[in-house]
């Protein structure tokens, strides 16, 4: 409850109350190995190290991005965003751009910022291919575009592979599923 109001010099100050719950949270560890390899082969192919060193950061990162979204918390699982209490859901509404703009407007209402979407790579090439009703001209009429810069509704766009296309994050100071 925010009590923020004008006080006259000297006067007491309202008491606002924000309910901050601490939260234990025991360390989780992502994991994995690659399959036995010979030592002779590391030494005679130079590159083969890089390239399961690469392939097992990927994996990792995968599994961790996965986690941060969806774990449920259980066993091993991390606490991911959509278990988070307080969550917003905003539900579809006629098609992605409207969803996302009523997304945007929740998180604005509880007084956040917008950050980032989060959306699978269907939904940014659905967003990226957009065309209007008259002339069929491509929304994004700058044409393709560094992904760098992606933005939807002034907010930066970034994909994640481990998203279902239809699902997307919009992340904040707290976070709102759509």
């Amino acid at each position: 409850t925010n009590n923020a109001a004008v006080v006259a010099a000297g006067a007491t100050k309202p008491t606002s109350t924000y309910g901050v719950t601490p939260v234990d949270r025991t360390r989780k560890v992502l994991a994995h190995l690659s399959e036995p390899l010979q030592e002779y082969d590391i030494i005679d192919v130079p590159a083969l190290r890089d390239f399961v060193d690469t392939e097992l950061q990927f994996g990792l990162m995968a599994a961790l991005e996965r986690e941060l979204f969806y774990g449920d918390g259980t066993a091993s699982h991390l606490h991911g965003i959509a278990q988070e209490s307080g969550v917003q859901a905003v539900t579809f509404d006629t098609d992605l751009f409207r969803t996302t703009r009523k997304a945007v407007t929740a998180v604005v209402n509880l007084g956040y910022n917008p950050q980032v979407f989060v959306v699978s790579p269907s939904d940014l090439e659905t967003i990226d291919l957009a065309t209007t009703s008259g002339s069929g001209e491509f929304v994004n009429k700058s044409g393709p575009f560094d992904p760098a810069e992606a933005k939807l509704w002034g907010v930066r766009v970034v994909v994640s592979t481990q998203l279902d296309a239809g699902e997307a994050f919009l992340l904040s100071d707290d976070s709102v599923k759509i």
